[in-house]
């Protein structure tokens, strides 16, 4: 994979305890230095940031770019971007959220299960599992993040974004 501007670490198939190992890719900035601190962006669907070469669909959400431009015209804190690959199989089900969807009546879960099992693009392939997607980039993720790159820790300072479900 490579980058329009900064540089890129690949992590092949991230092991955690509470989800399936997946590809996690860190973006540094040109001006990544560890004598500096810096914000994260955690990204959802890591694999479409970067490089429309490596994509499904030969598109990306052009991440780096994007952020260049933000931090060379002073426009946000400098900060580097951490993307999490999706699993397309596992996908809806890491990302749906978990108590809504536990909190519906058992007959109209049972429904949802059943309906998508039959349509040829179901909503899920399992269970409904966000709440252990979530532990994983804060019990796991973050923590090795933390401990590896050059950041700043607080909440005022990392921050998640991502695709909808929709798409």
């Amino acid at each position: 994979m490579k980058p329009s501007t900064g540089v890129i670490k690949h992590y092949e198939k991230f092991q955690s305890e509470f989800v399936a190992a997946r590809n996690v890719d860190v973006w540094l900035p040109d001006e990544y230095s560890e004598d500096e601190k810096f914000a994260v962006l955690y990204m959802h669907d890591g694999q479409m940031l970067f490089d429309a070469q490596t994509t499904w669909n030969k598109q990306e959400w052009q991440a780096d770019e994007t952020a260049d431009q933000l931090i060379t015209h002073g426009k946000t804190q400098k900060f580097i971007i951490v993307g999490i690959e999706s699993i397309a199989a596992l996908r809806r089900t890491d990302y749906f959220p978990q108590k809504p969807f536990e909190s519906l009546p058992k007959k109209t879960i049972d429904s949802l299960y059943e309906i998508s099992a039959s349509i040829n693009q179901p909503m899920f392939d399992s269970k409904v599992n966000s709440d252990n997607y979530l532990k994983f980039i804060v019990t796991e993720l973050k923590p090795f993040i933390d401990k590896n790159f050059s950041v700043k820790t607080g909440r005022d300072h990392t921050f998640i974004a991502g695709s909808s479900m929709a798409d």
